[in-house]
């Protein structure tokens, strides 16, 4: 009964209150509510979905990402140039017309920002000052655990050869495999559980091996049938206890 009395309350101060509020927005709200508007259907038409490029390699590669044509930048207080529209760091000497990349404790140097790169001992005096006078964090420093740190720390040592460089300057996706891909198939008993064999077999002698490792309890099992009563006794000679 409270209830009822505190609702019915609510409903007659809200009709006695409502019709009172003024909700006719001012004509600068509804201008730059349309502004607005304009501007986000504006960006929306600037955004792209086109779907990367997928780029595969049998052997250790690195991707050196450019978002559009390289961009190189004086550095400050030296007579380098450095892209910045990569997040790897590379430095160029224009003048001498080559640049350098370091990435993964090794160093590589290249006529132009795209290449081709071919590994080095070490870069050129000039790149060697600058990049100890700010080197970059250690491998792992993202990390926010300590075994995160160093499993970082024990990837990198594992790097023992200067792996390829591969140069992009639109959305690309590097899938690096250890080797020649090895393709394998999957038993009808573990879908999710591959054999092992480097290609699937085919023709009859495939679908004879594959018919042996089929669980056995398959066999058992009635092929489907329309009819009910054939099913039924399908069912029953199957298992007798049935």
């Amino acid at each position: 009964m409270r209830w009822r009395t505190f609702a019915a309350r609510r409903r007659s101060a809200g009709h006695r209150e409502i019709p009172q509020w003024d909700l006719r927005p001012s004509i600068d709200d509804l201008q730059n509510a349309v502004v607005a508007s304009n501007r986000e259907t504006q960006s929306e038409k600037r955004l792209k979905s086109d779907p990367p490029q997928f780029i595969f390699s049998n052997d250790p590669a690195v991707l050196l990402l450019y978002d559009g044509k390289p961009l190189l930048r004086p550095i400050e207080k030296t007579s380098l140039q450095r892209a910045v529209n990569t997040p790897l760091f590379v430095a160029c000497e224009t003048e001498a017309g080559r640049c350098f990349i370091y990435g993964a404790r090794f160093w590589y140097e290249a006529p132009d920002p795209i290449g081709p790169w071919k590994s080095v001992e070490a870069p050129s005096p000039a790149v060697k000052a600058f990049f100890d006078a700010n080197p970059p964090p250690p491998p792992g420093s993202d990390a926010t655990t300590e075994e995160q740190r160093e499993a970082a720390r024990v990837a990198a040592e594992q790097v023992k050869t200067p792996p390829r460089i591969v140069v992009a300057t639109v959305p690309t996706e590097l899938i690096v495999f250890e080797g020649p891909p090895n393709r394998t198939t999957c038993t009808a008993t573990a879908p999710a559980t591959c054999t092992g064999r480097t290609r699937p077999e085919t023709g009859s002698e495939g679908r004879r091996k594959a018919g042996k490792e089929r669980d056995p309890r398959r066999a058992q099992r009635p092929r489907p049938t329309a009819d009910p009563t054939l099913a039924t006794a399908a069912r029953t000679e199957a298992h007798p206890l049935a």
